[in-house]
């Protein structure tokens, strides 16, 4: 956690610099194009998002916690593309809320969480790989 409060603090301050210097590069903001909700649809059934994210969070918990193994890591990848998959999915049909966007965004930190912890090759810090034992 402190490694990214950290990182959010010093992008903090490049922006108040850049801004500051007025040397932002406000192109690249107006190329991007405005958000298009033609044939989508309001996500009526919010209670599929909220299914997704506690299986998110119980296999977070489970499988990726303190404690961890090779095979219980290789486990928590599989379960985390199935997640990813459906998120997906809904993200392509429906009127961006703020529960799809909060979703997308706890996706993409687990599978960066699970990825590192694969790569890891040695026990550092809070979290425990047991094979690496």
């Amino acid at each position: 956690m402190l490694e990214g409060l950290v990182f959010g603090h010093n992008a903090a301050m490049k922006t108040v610099e850049l801004l500051n210097e007025n040397s932002f590069n406000f192109d690249d903001l107006k190329a991007v194009p405005e958000w298009n909700e033609e044939g989508m649809k309001i996500m009526d059934e919010m209670v599929i998002i909220s299914y997704l994210r506690k299986q998110l969070q119980e296999m977070m918990s489970d499988l990726v916690g303190i404690v961890r193994s090779n095979r219980r890591l290789n486990m928590a990848l599989q379960k985390h593309q199935e997640i990813a998959a459906a998120v997906d999915e809904i993200y392509h049909y429906s009127i961006l809320s703020p529960q799809l966007s909060e979703l997308r965004n706890l996706t993409t930190v687990a599978h960066l969480i699970i990825t590192q912890s694969m790569e890891m090759t040695e026990n550092k810090g809070a979290f425990y790989n047991k094979d690496l034992a």
